[in-house]
């Protein structure tokens, strides 16, 4: 249907208007507006339509469109004002705290470690990298969550968790552990002056290993990504005038 497309594009902008007592409201309405139009055909029923959607509404705007879509099939379907609001409540939270913890808190950082990976290697190209890592994966969700909202309505909490965000995010952190680690030794080999005077390279070798171990109690003990990583800048900085 011409609205679920324009309802996914739209989406994209459910952050352009914010404020304080509605948060994402506006942008929600912006993108489920199409559909309503064509859904209710009295001027009555789009007015309450239109009055139901203007509520607050707060989640992570890549998690957004799987409640969109099962919002506009639910109205399809002429449910209750009731079942509307209670669907958004449901899942506005659950979605959101699911979205921060793969996107922020795994895709973004593994992204931008990867970037600095072939920066460093010298690649002009690496903030394509970054670009690609990070966007490829939430354009997918973002489409995927539309598409099966709309089809499962109200059944698009169970098909979410079969996606296993938990545990993908999970995956993702130990895959910055040891991209981390490879970053460090990179660094180390450039601040060493890339390789020269082979005596150096048990001692990089050593220091690798012991980042990986390091990185990974880190993020046992709950310090972010991002802290870890701008530690081992300086660390290899400090290292490399020696080694």
């Amino acid at each position: 249907m011409g609205y679920i497309s324009s309802a996914f594009f739209r989406s994209f902008l459910i952050q352009s208007s914010w404020s304080f007592e509605r948060m994402q409201s506006l942008g929600f309405f912006y993108s489920i507006v199409p559909a309503i139009r064509a859904i209710h055909k009295t001027e009555d029923k789009f007015k309450e339509a239109c009055r139901r959607h203007l509520e607050f509404f707060n989640t992570n705007p890549y998690m957004a469109p799987a409640i969109i879509g099962a919002t506009i099939r639910l109205e399809e379907d002429g449910a209750s004002d009731d079942d509307i609001k209670g669907l958004k409540s449901a899942l506005m939270g659950a979605y959101g705290a699911l979205g921060d913890s793969l996107f922020w808190s795994s895709l973004r950082p593994l992204a931008a470690v990867c970037g600095i990976i072939f920066a460093l290697l010298g690649f002009v190209w690496a903030p394509c990298v970054f670009l690609v890592v990070y966007n490829l994966p939430h354009i997918f969700i973002r489409g995927y969550g539309m598409i099966m909202g709309h089809k499962m309505g109200i059944g698009i909490v169970s098909v979410i968790m079969l996606l296993d965000i938990p545990g993908k995010a999970q995956s993702i952190k130990k895959g910055i552990l040891f991209l981390s680690g490879f970053l460090l030794s990179v660094l180390l080999f450039i601040v060493s002056g890339r390789g020269e005077g082979g005596g150096s390279y048990l001692w990089v070798s050593l220091i690798v290993i012991c980042s990986v171990f390091g990185f990974y109690l880190g993020l046992e003990k709950g310090i972010r990504v991002e802290v870890l990583a701008f530690t081992a800048v300086v660390v290899s900085v400090v290292l490399g005038m020696f080694l």
